[in-house]
């Protein structure tokens, strides 16, 4: 899988060059660019590598070099027109008449230069890799993160590959203070028509509620009176936990006969049988 790193000023000449194929090595060391995914890729990860690197890959890697400069550093990254056209948004600037267009310069002020280097990642190997990372939350945030920039240059492929990783993480003990900090994360900058992220998120609310303490509360509660899609997804995950627990009630009371008989009333046969011995 690729892993990419900062590339040098090119002459305006070399339009044809392949900086990033050429610097960015995988951690074996071979070439950046792989023409077809491995047989140990996730599933998520194939079906998104068909995206990025299929049919063309050669016009691709033959297009015009454009210098992507991220963060308010503007640090320094090359990539091809034609894998950065992937993004629909991203191809408006190399082929408009913007000034990204004729200058072969795109800046990305807004991006961290990690956000960057994980975009170009994923759009030349259809993966990308993220930092490890101690803590679960930080990287729930992490990808968060990446699933709005995939929002933001419209890459549905991004997006999907995001939100597998994220529901392969094998823990998520989020503090409840750090709750808020990811809804506002994910509320403000994630459409309300998209669901599915919201959904996955939401669903650790209900959880988290229970452990408040009073200050928690009450931010949760101007997070509710706010309303929003917050609040409603809040709501939808809260019945939902509660038609699972009713289910799963329901479910071990057929399989175990106990659970489901009634106990035996008091006063039963024993007692009549006390009643014929005293006349």
């Amino acid at each position: 899988m690729a892993r990419v790193t900062e590339t040098q000023n090119l002459p305006a000449d070399r339009k044809t060059a392949t900086p990033f194929s050429i610097l960015a090595k995988q951690r074996s060391g071979s070439p950046a660019v792989r023409k077809s995914p491995s047989k140990s890729s996730s599933p998520a990860a194939e079906d998104n590598a068909a995206e990025t690197v299929s049919d063309g890959t050669g016009m691709r890697l033959t297009s015009p070099i454009f210098t992507i400069l991220a963060g308010e550093d503007k640090h320094k990254f090359t990539a091809h027109e034609g894998v950065l056209s992937q993004s629909s948004v991203m191809s408006r600037f190399c082929k408009s008449n913007f000034r990204e267009a004729s200058t072969k310069e795109i800046a990305l002020p807004n991006e961290s230069s990690e956000t960057v280097g994980r975009l170009l990642e994923y759009l030349y190997s259809g993966d990308y890799a993220c930092h490890k990372v101690d803590k679960p939350f930080e990287q729930a945030v992490e990808l968060a993160g990446m699933y709005i920039v995939a929002d933001k240059y419209n890459l549905p492929g991004l997006k999907r590959l995001t939100t597998t990783k994220l529901v392969g993480l094998k823990s998520f003990p989020v503090e409840r203070i750090e709750l808020f900090t990811l809804a506002n994360l994910v509320y403000g900058h994630i459409p309300d028509s998209d669901q599915d992220f919201r959904a996955y998120f939401a669903s650790y609310a209900p959880v988290k509620i229970m452990e408040m303490d009073e200050t928690e509360s009450n931010q949760l509660e101007e997070m509710m009176k706010i309303g929003g899609t917050f609040a409603q997804d809040c709501f939808r995950a809260q019945k939902q936990a509660w038609l699972n627990k009713v289910v799963n009630m329901a479910k071990r009371g057929a399989q175990d006969p106990a659970l489901s008989t009634p106990p035996a009333k008091k006063g039963g046969r024993g007692n009549s049988s006390k009643a014929k011995a005293t006349t």
